[in-house]
């Protein structure tokens, strides 16, 4: 995976095993789900609030998690972007997703905590910094703004772009500053015509703490 590494030495269940003892493996884990893996190849997911699976294994204790049939789980390519992975963990509230290579070959877990710690380290989230949203017009030359801030004495650590909902002709310029006076900065932004639609100085900032900066930062990254 590039950039964000997975680990391998979390359990992955076989489908040789028996459904009362992988119940007992996935919640021991603590992680409240653990990869089935057949072959070499990712099957599914066990959850360890599995109900039907935990009433199956009271009737048939010796049945295994071959007899089975597992929805598709949601998996991570072992060459995903960054940025896939953190959409991805935005659609699960799981505490790990499974890593496959070619053919669904299982490879290992991402943790989300591991994937938010390192979000914050290819992101630049875990230096002090300010978020700041611009409403451009979509044929902005990005260049002008990145000149301004210069001038301005701020230094640009995270740019991204999100389409506005509502009109083709408008996007979202989402910027990670380094920045001495955030209101100045944001006064000049608006003397030149730039909307700014969020400041995270404006008023209490909700960036202090490095948990609250990923998850502020991935609330306007809806690339």
């Amino acid at each position: 995976m590039s950039q964000i590494k997975y680990r391998k030495d979390v359990t992955a269940l076989k489908a040789s095993d028996k459904i009362s003892e992988a119940l007992k493996v996935v919640k021991s884990s603590g992680y409240g789900a653990l990869p089935v893996v057949k072959q070499r190849k990712l099957v599914g997911l066990l959850h360890e609030n599995d109900e039907a699976l935990i009433r199956a294994s009271e009737q048939n204790p010796s049945q295994t998690l071959a007899s089975v049939e597992f929805a598709e789980p949601l998996a991570l390519k072992h060459d995903a972007h960054p940025l896939e992975v953190i959409k991805a963990f935005r659609r699960t509230p799981a505490a790990l997703l499974p890593v496959v290579g070619n053919e669904s070959v299982y490879l290992g877990v991402l943790l989300r905590s591991d994937a938010e710690h390192q979000a914050m380290e290819i992101f630049s989230l875990n230096a002090d910094g300010v978020l700041m949203e611009l409403e451009t017009p979509v044929s902005l030359r990005l260049s002008e703004v990145i000149r301004l801030l210069e001038q301005n004495e701020a230094q640009t650590l995270t740019l991204a772009l999100r389409p506005a909902p509502d009109s083709v002709d408008t996007q979202f310029v989402v910027l990670h500053l380094r920045v001495p006076d955030a209101y100045r900065l944001q006064r000049t932004l608006e003397r030149y015509g730039y909307a700014v639609t969020y400041n995270s100085q404006a008023g209490e900032s909700l960036l202090n703490d490095s948990a609250l900066k990923a998850q502020e930062f991935l609330r306007y990254l809806e690339l």
